[in-house]
């Protein structure tokens, strides 16, 4: 759960209406003007700017404001202005804005010598709750040297207070402005950003977030003269913890072409990795850019890979390595990330086309593949085709698999007579479709004028169900040990425990006895243990009272077991040997969760079957505070025998002293009034603190001493006698 706070007085919506001029008398360029209307005055606004040799102003915004009713009174002001001076090989520019109706600022500073260029952006402001907030950001743009496989030819650095990244997707990572800027592809925000348009762009990816932080760092490469990376690592912290990577990398073969020379082969791919704890995912994804091309401009090159893990939420236990995406026809992508089929797109000309894509995607549950091939020609209204589709879908335990492969030839013309068109067709096509196990098949012809289908199936049932043992150590992975105290394996000698009893809160430390049992303290208080079954539970029980029951239906889909029923018993004894009753120190908390369909659903699982919800999965046991005689007598106090029952007490010796009192100052020469008046002020944190108080609390905040402070002799009769606190007396 994030918040984000808006800015002091910024509105919901920008309510100035532009017009833009770009007109240029002599040296003045006038670039647009703006009006805009509020209660009582009207707002005009211009933005302009002026060139004198070197030397070029730009005024952002300038204001003037006239009122409407005659007891006001006309205002005027900049919202932003910006100075260059450029004398090559030497550029400074700078410059400052204030957006209208926000306690923000921004700015940017530009330092060119020759290959040396220096870049700082920045950006401060109020939050509602006043809080500051700001951020910083620096590129560097220097061959700075290294090696011919890793040659540096730039840094950045940035920090945040009080701001919060919004991570762009896998598409916008080159528009991501920390990235385009050090990049200098980005119009918006390259050395000749205004800094009005880097708060415009800015704004919308780092936006102010109360107790959130952030630091950056990236660095620009070059490998063997071919191969250009940026990769920009990020930590925020704060009131969420996020860890990201975002880079480019771009190859051109051959490199370096000058004119209009056109490489034979060019590729960019965009990189995003992200690891966030609280959300439980580890993400690792990448896509060739629309720059992309192979041979030709027009054929176009896509394509993207990833690698995801989720461990918490939801899809907890899910992964996904893939390449080129999910694209089965039949597949209903849910959470896993969009990406672009691996393949070309090539318009050879303004009638013939190219185009073909493959994919590759594996899951916990299944594997997929697929391709398609398409190749169009189209000359006013004749139109010829031919295409290709395949299709792979993969399960196992259970095994089960389902292959598709088609193609299809066909050619149209459209006539036109007397203001009427006929199309004629004519296409023949043919489709495999395979399936099993039992392995069955059906080939399907179509042609223009008759279609027809021949079919095999084997009706023989096939028991594929696997037994308890493959199925405990295929999908009950072992647990961590560190924290694992207890694990209750399960039999036909299975790799992994059937209950986990760990410890999550109030471990002190573990050590071993001389039996080599492994003994762990904790701290009663803050003790908390979390008790689960590696496979969900229908049912719950603490000693023999049963807690709660799972109202759905549950199976064991590789067991091909379709009414599962579980029972978690959970007993705790103490010392002696007695068992504990939970009404009296346990507090009980059902653990639910989601699981798989694919493994645990009663009937047949579907590709597209979402997690089934809140099933039961474990019990949290927490302990009550102690009451009664183990924390107050019910009558009179407790015996010293009592109290030191198990404690060992070493009294140490003590010398008593009287502190001395020191001597006063001598204020004989001060004027008592003025040394009040300089003294005697109200205190600030005082203030703070009772504010704070009088929210939960009954307190008087009227009592103040600033006024005795202002005024002393308003108060004071005479000259009062001034003495240091707890002097002596004179």
């Amino acid at each position: 759960l994030q918040q984000s706070y808006l800015l002091q007085g910024q509105e919901a919506s920008n309510s100035i209406h532009w017009i833009d001029i770009n007109k240029s008398i002599r040296t003045l360029v006038f670039k647009r003007i703006g009006i805009e209307l509020l209660e009582s005055q009207v707002k005009l606004y211009l933005t302009a700017g002026f060139t004198i040799s070197i030397l070029s102003i730009d005024f952002y915004e300038l204001f003037l404001t006239i009122p409407l009713l005659q007891s006001g009174s006309m205002d005027f002001g900049l919202s932003g202005l910006s100075v260059t001076l450029k004398k090559p090989p030497i550029i400074l520019s700078g410059g400052l804005y204030k957006k209208p109706n926000e306690v923000l600022y921004n700015g940017e500073i530009i330092i060119k010598i020759s290959k040396f260029s220096l870049t700082a952006l920045g950006s401060y402001g109020k939050m509602d709750n006043g809080d500051s907030t700001f951020f910083l950001y620096l590129l560097i743009d220097y061959p700075i040297g290294g090696t011919s496989y890793f040659f540096v030819n730039g840094l950045a650095l940035g920090f945040g207070v009080n701001r919060r990244l919004r991570m762009p997707a896998l598409k916008e990572v080159r528009a991501f402005p920390l990235v385009s800027a050090v990049l200098g592809e980005n119009p918006n925000l390259t050395t000749k950003t205004s800094p009005a348009q880097a708060l415009d762009q800015l704004s919308d990816w780092i936006y102010p977030s109360a107790g959130d932080y952030f630091v950056s760092a990236g660095m620009k490469v070059l490998s063997f003269g071919i191969l250009e990376t940026f990769v920009l690592l990020s930590v925020e912290f704060g009131n969420h913890l996020r860890i990201s990577l975002l880079g480019t990398s771009t190859a051109s073969i051959p490199p370096k072409l000058n004119g209009n020379v056109m490489p034979i082969a060019y590729a960019c791919l965009a990189l995003e990795a992200i690891f966030d704890p609280e959300e439980g995912e580890i993400l690792i994804l990448g896509c060739l850019t629309e720059e992309s091309f192979l041979l030709d401009r027009r054929c176009h090159l896509t394509g993207g890979f990833g690698f995801c893990v989720w461990y918490k939420g939801q899809y907890a236990g899910d992964f996904l390595v893939t390449i080129g995406g999910c694209h089965h026809p039949k597949f209903r992508n849910v959470h896993y990330p969009e990406l672009d089929a691996v393949g070309i797109n090539w318009q050879l000309d303004s009638h013939l086309k190219l185009k073909g894509t493959g994919y590759f995607a594996l899951t916990p549950s299944c594997i997929m593949a697929g391709a398609d091939v398409e190749i169009s020609y189209i000359a006013g209204d004749l139109k010829a085709w031919l295409t290709g589709t395949l299709s792979i879908f993969m399960q196992w335990k259970p095994f089960r698999y389902d292959f598709e492969v088609g193609v299809s030839l066909g050619a149209s013309y459209t006539m036109k007579v007397f203001g009427t068109s006929k199309t004629f067709r004519l296409e023949i096509g043919a489709d495999l479709h395979v399936w099993g196990p039992n392995f069955s098949c059906s080939v399907h012809i179509s042609w223009f004028i008759i279609s027809f289908t021949i079919s095999y199936i084997d009706g023989k049932k096939v028991n594929n169900s696997i037994e308890w043992k493959e199925f405990s150590d295929s999908f009950l992975a072992a647990q961590d040990q560190s924290q694992q105290v207890m694990g209750l394996r399960s039999a036909n000698d299975s790799k992994a425990p059937s209950c986990l009893v760990q410890i999550i809160d109030g471990s002190l430390r573990t050590y071993t006895k001389d039996t080599k049992e492994s003994v762990t303290v904790a701290c009663l208080e803050r003790l908390n243990i979390e008790v689960k079954g590696a496979m969900p539970c229908t049912s719950v029980f603490y000693g023999k009272d049963q807690l709660a029951a799972f109202q759905g239906e549950l199976g064991i889909v590789p067991m091909n077991i379709r009414n599962y029923k579980s029972s978690l018993v959970v007993r705790v004894f103490n010392e002696k040997g007695e068992e504990i009753q939970a009404k009296e120190t346990i507090t009980c908390e059902i653990i639910t969760n989601y699981v798989p369909s694919a493994l645990y659903k009663s009937g047949t699982p579907e590709m597209n079957d979402d997690p089934i919800q809140d099933v039961i999965v474990g019990l949290r046991l927490g302990f009550c505070e102690k009451v009664g005689k183990e924390v107050l007598p019910e009558k009179g106090s407790y015996s010293l025998q009592t109290l030191l029952e198990r404690e060992r007490i070493i009294l140490p010796d003590f010398s008593w002293c009287k502190e001395p009192v020191k001597a006063s100052p001598d204020y004989s020469k001060e004027d008592p009034m003025k040394m009040i008046q300089a003294t005697w002020k109200e205190n600030g944190r005082r203030k703070k603190c009772i504010d704070a108080l009088s929210g939960l609390f009954d307190i008087k905040k009227e009592s103040s001493i600033r006024d005795i402070g202002e005024d002393p002799s308003d108060y004071f009769l005479g000259n009062p006698i001034l003495r240091a606190v707890g002097a002596k007396k004179q």
